[in-house]
């Protein structure tokens, strides 16, 4: 290189020379400049393109295979950059779906399965110059099985019968939700031992049993609808001998009361082989435009809500589910409440106070206390106003201040507590709700 710079140097001396000095510089700068335009230069390599952003969807579907779950469709994968906004839509959904995308503007959405069949959506990515990419998740959720286990139902109509006593079992209550035929097995699948028995039409709906030695015998019925089957039994006791039970009296708080007031009636009887005791109770006669209903007419203890003037016959019968008793009568008669003297106040009350923890088959104490104006001495009238569905319940006595309550049944009890003072019952009954657990 530095051979070269003298080369140079010598060639411009010599031109400056042979052109008669200074006049002639223009044409040395030219060609200084065309000198320098003729050196050689590097190769230098221009930069590699920078590459696009890439954009593809990807996504699929998971989830628990059964309806009412939830479904995932996930494109967390898919490969975005800023400016991309995804979309998810429908593609295919089984008939009558009604399934609804939720968060369908993200990549991550979900749907609630609601029918069996095939669901398929698509997601579509879409950036800021519209280019978009798209793809599909699918899955399909296989139909649950259809059969409905089907329902044995029968019962026993006495829970004991006489040696050679012929009884009807009926399971035409039996069913089958899904609307198959029913086939039935009646069996003795326990009994005493060494017992003779017959069961008559055991592939019936309908059959028939006896049994000519006492014991037990469990009685079992199999309904089968053709892919699945039930089983139900139930006990019978049969006897060699029975007494009639025999209704002994029966006690009631009033003989005469008022219109809207109750009466508790309770029945006393005895039966000698100490089987269980059923209760009926009904009303005979009443005034004609009575609506009155007994309350708890299955059990030992029931009442009655008098709503009209007149008079009344209350009847009740016992049963050991193999005879029952001859029928006894109680008699009350609804009078007109007299005027009372407008001089007189009516008694009020106060709250009703309960005892703790109240629990079934347990006395439950209730408190009221009452005041009267005019010093006059109270009365009270306790009524269940609504019981816990399908219980029953009794009182230790109604015209007490404090009283025990006794229900067999968890639930909550609606009660009123009236106070009277002989001419005016309280406008309004003190009311609490019993809860029972």
């Amino acid at each position: 290189m530095r051979n070269q710079k003298y080369a140079l140097l010598a060639v411009i001396t010599a031109l400056t020379s042979a052109c008669g000095g200074s006049g002639s510089d223009a044409k040395l700068v030219d060609i200084v400049k065309k000198a320098k335009q003729e050196t050689p230069k590097k190769n230098v390599p221009s930069p590699p393109p920078v590459p696009a952003p890439a954009l593809e969807a990807k996504a699929i579907a998971t989830g628990t295979n059964s309806i009412g779950q939830i479904i995932i469709l996930d494109g967390l994968e898919s490969q975005i950059y800023d400016g991309v906004t995804p979309q998810w839509q429908w593609l295919e959904r089984p008939q009558g779906s009604q399934a609804k995308l939720i968060n369908a503007t993200s990549l991550r959405a979900q749907f609630m399965v609601d029918k069996a069949g095939n669901y398929k959506a698509q997601l579509t990515l879409t950036d800021s110059d519209g280019n978009t990419s798209s793809t599909e998740a699918s899955i399909t959720i296989e139909a649950p099985n259809k059969n409905t286990l089907p329902r044995a139902s029968f019962q026993l109509a006495n829970a004991s019968v006489l040696i050679n006593q012929s009884l009807e079992l009926d399971g035409t209550a039996s069913s089958d939700a899904d609307g198959d035929t029913l086939s039935y097995l009646w069996k003795v699948s326990y009994s005493t031992d060494n017992a003779m028995f017959s069961l008559q039409n055991h592939l019936s709906a309908k059959a028939n049993f006896s049994a000519q030695a006492a014991g037990m015998y469990n009685i079992s019925l199999t309904v089968n609808d053709g892919q699945a089957h039930h089983t139900l039994s139930r006990t019978l006791q049969v006897v060699d001998a029975n007494h009639t039970p025999t209704l002994t009296r029966i006690e009631q708080t009033h003989n005469e009361v008022y219109p809207n007031e109750s009466v508790y009636f309770t029945a006393y009887a005895e039966d000698l082989d100490s089987d269980p005791i059923s209760y009926q109770w009904r009303i005979v006669s009443r005034p004609a435009n009575s609506s009155a209903i007994i309350q708890n007419e299955y059990t030992k203890q029931a009442y009655i809500v008098f709503d009209e003037i007149g008079e009344y016959v209350v009847e009740a019968v016992v049963s050991d589910d193999l005879s029952h008793s001859e029928a006894k009568r109680a008699y009350v008669k609804v009078i007109a409440r007299p005027t009372i003297p407008s001089k007189n106040k009516a008694p009020y009350l106060g709250a009703i106070n309960i005892s703790a923890n109240p629990k079934p088959n347990q006395p439950i104490t209730l408190t009221v206390k009452g005041d009267d104006p005019d010093g006059d001495p109270i009365t009270y009238r306790w009524v269940m106003q609504t019981p816990a569905k399908g219980s029953t319940y009794s009182f230790s006595n109604t015209t007490e201040a404090e009283v025990e309550l006794t229900v067999d049944k968890a639930g909550w009890y609606l009660l009123h507590v009236y106070a009277s003072d002989g001419q005016l019952e309280s406008a309004f009954p003190s009311t609490t709700i019993v809860v029972v657990k």
